[in-house]
Formats: structure tokens, sequence, C-alpha cells
């Protein structure tokens, strides 16, 4: 979605879209629901919401839907080390890491499960290729 609609043409988009409905339950179209998510970098949120008479509710949802970027299998990584990089030196005896992914999934190993293995597959998450 990277096209940019005004305002007053969303308005009257949805204007005419109301106009032709079947009926008042009618599920927005997704065409209308991209406008709007267009919208939120260039207005206020309030200003699009009285102007379209949306609610929050389904202003918020539709920005979260369609201006959030989408993972996809070839997407880099968010650790920037290489599995085939990795060492590990003598463990401490308290020693802990603790993983915490964009997911909010949060992995905590200490020094007795923290092999190469582990980290080399944790490390492989991201690009979707664990190993065995």
């Amino acid at each position: 979605m990277n096209q940019h609609y005004s305002l007053e043409t969303v308005t009257a988009n949805f204007k005419q879209w109301r106009e032709t409905r079947h009926s008042n339950r009618e599920t927005t179209p997704k065409y209308l629901q991209e406008q709007v998510a267009a919208l939120q970098p260039h207005h206020k949120a309030i200003a699009i919401r009285e102007a379209l008479n949306l609610s929050s509710a389904a202003y918020n949802r539709w920005c979260k839907a369609y201006n959030t970027p989408k993972e996809s299998p070839n997407c880099q990584s968010f650790i920037s080390i290489a599995p085939d990089q990795l060492s590990i030196s003598q463990p401490q005896v308290e020693s802990a890491v603790l993983c915490e992914f964009p997911n909010g999934v949060r992995l905590s190993f200490n020094e007795k499960s923290l092999e190469q293995s582990v980290l080399t597959q944790l490390f492989c998450l991201a690009s979707g290729a664990v190993t065995s």
C-alpha cells in the first residue's frame, strides 16, 4: 500500500459506498479499509474518524492490518551474527541468556541448556529454516 489518498477523496468514496451498499451491516470493502490506513501518516486520527464516521476500533484495526509490514520468508534476521560465526567459550557458573522475540515470546537459557545447537536454531528462526 504505497498510494496516497486525500481525505476528501476517501470521504467521497465512503459516501458513495454507503449510498449503494445493500445493508448497514455490510462489511467495509478492503479497498476502503486500505484507503483509510493510507491516510494515517498524513492526518490526525480524530480528523479521519470524524470525516468518515468511523469507530476508533475499526480505524485502529484497519491501520494495524494495512500499515504493519508483513514478514516474508526472505526478510533479514533481527540478529546480525551468522550461525556459523557462533562460538561458545567456557560457560560461567551463573550465566544465562534471555532472548526476547518481536512477537513477545521470551526464552531464558541457563549454562546447562546453552549449547551451540540451541543458539544456531534461535538464529535460524527468523529465516524460517530451523536446523535439527
